[in-house]
């Protein structure tokens, strides 16, 4: 009840504060965090494109103060302000859920939906019934609700998990894969942190060739090397590293961070990397950290059925495919893509295995990199329908 009473009250404040045409409110990941596809259009719209004013949302004061301090406007969820320019606000963009802004107005908002991630698992289908085919038919005559994804055939999954006649389709690359097309630090900082600026800065003087090994979340949340691995072949691979001047970054996915405060988050993971953090040849990511800020820096990528897979396509640089677990993921909850049809890179199912294709990439980074770059190339290109991370959506915009 409670609910229907803020819902109808949010409706009639829409009725009697007149939205502005040139106001936009973003936010990501629940109002926890200032990234991904939400930041990155932020950020360029505001450096770029500043016919507009573009604020960020969020619940946390953290960010507040941090976004503050990087020169843009933001405000936090529940203030006078936060409210009032969420009322106002024409567009509300964000690539989670609604609640990354403020889940009432936000869904009685003009809105795009960023989506976070291109999918190699599948999501569940949502089951329309009458009710809510009408309710969404009816809304569509009086808001305009968008969600991107770089290619029209594979978006039917995703599009498939949303109530029918919820999103209209916008064909783009992600905002964020603006890094992987340019390696140029001077053409990439406006978009990165001054933290996430260090981080590069240290990648790059290292002068170590750098191997990103970012998974995707299990529902066991326990995603890093996810079969049990005894702490001594950890220190194997430590030393490998370091005798081959090599630099593994390593990012948990969002959900297994505490600070995500997601009800599945399991404290075992964090034991996992406390210890790799303590080793010489691992370098651990941050909750704040922009993953693609880092990511277009890496010379080899290690993965399994996370969507970094195919933003990392982009670069055409090499990719190991480390899935223990395959055989259960493929059963729940499913792939959309074979791996062992697609040849993007081998597939590796422990990790002696694992370590065993990194003496090759270390022998020469080079014939690894071209044993599988034909297949990186077309499968790249069966899913980008376009290289260009912005214009389709900024036109929507406007």
């Amino acid at each position: 009840m409670l609910k229907l009473f803020i819902y109808l009250l949010v409706l009639i404040l829409k009725f009697l504060i007149p939205r502005d045409k040139n106001l936009v409110v973003f936010g990501h990941r629940a109002g926890r965090r200032f990234g991904d596809n939400s930041r990155s259009l932020f950020v360029y719209l505001n450096k770029k494109v500043k016919t507009k004013k573009y604020i960020w949302i969020t619940k946390d004061k953290s960010v507040l103060k941090n976004v503050k301090k990087m020169g843009y406007i933001s405000h936090y969820y529940k203030s006078l302000p936060g409210f009032y320019f969420s009322i106002r606000a024409k567009w509300h963009i964000f690539d989670c859920t609604e609640g990354d802004i403020n889940e009432p107005i936000t869904k009685l908002s003009n809105n795009i939906n960023l989506w976070h991630g291109i999918l190699f698992k599948k999501l569940k289908k949502h089951r329309d019934n009458s009710f809510t085919k009408i309710i969404f038919k009816l809304t569509n005559f009086f808001l305009k609700k968008y969600i991107v994804y770089p290619n029209r055939s594979y978006s039917k999954h995703l599009l498939s998990h949303f109530p029918n006649n919820k999103f209209k389709l916008v064909v783009s690359n992600s905002p964020r894969n603006i890094f992987m097309y340019n390696n140029s630090i001077k053409e990439l900082n406006y978009l990165k942190t001054s933290k996430e600026k260090r981080i590069t800065n240290y990648l790059i003087k290292s002068k170590k060739k750098v191997i990103g090994y970012f998974p995707t979340w299990r529902f066991n949340g326990m995603e890093i090397f996810p079969q049990k691995v005894k702490y001594s072949k950890f220190e194997e691979l430590s030393k490998f590293l370091v005798k081959k001047n090599l630099l593994l970054v390593i990012k948990k996915h969002p959900n297994s961070f505490v600070e995500d405060n997601h009800k599945l988050y399991n404290k075992k993971l964090e034991k996992v990397y406390k210890h790799l953090s303590l080793l010489k040849g691992f370098y651990l990511l941050d909750y704040d950290v922009d993953l693609n800020s880092i990511m277009h820096n890496c010379d080899l990528l290690i993965s399994d059925y996370s969507g970094a897979i195919f933003d990392f396509l982009i670069t055409k640089k090499p990719i190991i495919l480390y899935t223990p677990d395959i055989k259960d993921y493929a059963a729940n909850p499913g792939l959309n893509f074979n791996l062992k049809k697609i040849k993007i890179g081998p597939i590796v199912k422990n990790i002696d295995t694992l370590i065993n294709e990194l003496k090759k990439f270390s022998k020469s980074s080079i014939t690894y990199k071209k044993k599988y770059e034909k297949n990186i190339l077309r499968f790249k290109k069966k899913i980008f329908s376009d290289d260009e991370c912005f214009k389709n959506i900024v036109k929507i915009i406007n």
